[in-house]
């Protein structure tokens, strides 16, 4: 048996290796520009918005407008600008809504169901149902009024949502 020798083949290997691209494209690792433009033309003077700038400062106020290079805060009153190549992060002010509606739902079907099927015995004592049956309905019943309690309780909870990037 014959062994072939070693290095003709990494020598082969390195120029296949070496024949790819001599650079690669580069790849976009920040926030894009135009982006944040889009970002920002959602907004409408007197909107409650943060921002962070320079990976460390954030500021928080209303919006007071946005020019070409630059935006415009009110901060507790007072004007404070930021350049927009400076932006890091946007975020928007909203209501916990969603989050609250899905919890309500979640907890009210859980009481609801557990319910029903505690007193699914004494429900179906003369009738033909079973426990599973009113444990159903008592899940869907309470968890439709706990999706709109929870509702109801996510509207009065603030939150702030990143928009950018």
């Amino acid at each position: 048996m014959r062994v072939r020798p070693l290095r003709p083949m990494l020598l082969g290997l390195a120029v296949a290796i070496g024949a790819g691209p001599a650079a690669l494209p580069a790849q976009e690792t920040g926030p894009r520009p135009d982006r944040l433009r889009t970002v920002l033309g959602e907004f409408e003077a007197g909107d409650p918005i943060r921002v962070t700038f320079e990976r460390q400062s954030r500021l928080q106020g209303r919006l007071l407008a946005v020019g070409r290079d630059s935006l415009a805060l009110s901060v507790d009153g007072v004007p404070a600008g930021v350049a927009l190549g400076a932006v890091d992060g946007v975020w928007s002010r909203g209501r916990a809504v969603g989050r609250g509606a899905l919890i309500g739902g979640l907890v009210g079907f859980a009481l609801g169901a557990t319910y029903g099927l505690l007193i699914g015995e004494i429900a179906c004592a003369e009738t033909s149902c079973t426990r599973l049956e009113v444990g159903a309905v008592g899940g869907l019943v309470v968890g439709a009024a706990g999706t709109g309690v929870g509702a109801l309780v996510g509207l009065a909870i603030p939150v702030w949502r990143q928009r950018y990037p």
